[in-house]
């Protein structure tokens, strides 16, 4: 929401959501990744594309919308 860079730990379902692109195995990996996205102003604009059409599945509104239609289907 943010367009801030993702820089996450190498933990289970991380990749999942965001690829493996902005996996990182240390601090120094994070860092690195930060710092070289930091100075390319087109980088910095693609990989933070990138993370908002990886995370849009996840938005509350979209999720809200998936558990109503699941629940009350039935009805």
């Amino acid at each position: 929401a943010s367009g801030a860079l993702p820089a996450l730990w190498d933990r289970p379902g991380a990749r999942d959501i965001f690829g493996d692109e902005f996996v990182v195995p240390d601090t120094a990996a994070a860092a690195r990744l930060i710092l070289e996205t930091d100075a390319d102003d087109d980088a910095r604009a693609a990989r933070q594309r990138t993370a908002r059409e990886r995370v849009a599945g996840f938005d509350e509104r979209t999720v809200t919308a998936s558990w109503q239609q699941v629940l009350l289907s039935g009805r």
